[in-house]
């Protein structure tokens, strides 16, 4: 089985087979990382976040635990997060301050603050949106590549795209501001 979405192809084994281990695996151990995991793949696959989510929330992690799936554990989480704050901009900040704890890459700390943008644009805040450009731009080599969707571009040129919006539909105040900033 394989699945397309925004983070590129995933297969995944025979369905009928890693569901029945999957259920075999959380009948004996509830906690199992591995099932949780792959249980959150094909509830993500499906659209089904919330219950990706809950999937591996109910993960225990041992000592004994694969650094390799803890890790993978960790992307897959954040990913969801990320999607289910998109999902509610103006209203979650549940999912956005576990995606920021759990972002460590210069990449996902950059998705986060490309979310925390939209938060601010979605409930009208222009002036925090372009501040928080502002400050990713200082905080960010801006040669870096980064992707958005299926392109990649250089965050100083997605950065001055993203303030040039903002210029174009911002307040006079927010201008303001802006303008002080910039000199």
């Amino acid at each position: 089985l394989l699945s397309y979405g925004p983070h590129g192809l995933v297969g995944f084994e025979q369905r009928d087979e890693v569901l029945q281990e999957i259920a075999e695996r959380r009948l004996e151990n509830p906690g199992d990382l591995w099932a949780a995991v792959r249980d959150a793949q094909f509830h993500e696959a499906e659209g089904r976040l919330d219950a990706a989510l809950e999937s591996l929330d109910d993960a225990v992690a041992d000592e004994n635990a694969n650094p390799e799936l803890l890790e993978q554990q960790r992307r897959v989480t954040l990913r969801l997060l990320l999607s289910l704050a998109s999902e509610h901009l103006k209203t979650d900040e549940e999912y956005f301050a576990r995606a920021r704890d759990l972002a460590s890459s210069v990449d996902e700390r950059l998705a986060v603050g490309r979310l925390e943008a939209d938060r601010y644009l979605a409930r009208g805040d222009n002036g925090s949106a372009f501040g928080l450009y502002w400050r990713l731009g200082e905080q960010h080599a801006l040669d870096h590549m980064m992707s958005e969707g299926p392109l990649t571009i250089r965050l100083d040129q997605w950065l001055a795209g993203r303030m040039e919006d903002i210029w174009d539909s911002a307040d006079e105040e927010v201008l303001r501001d802006i303008d002080r900033r910039i000199s």
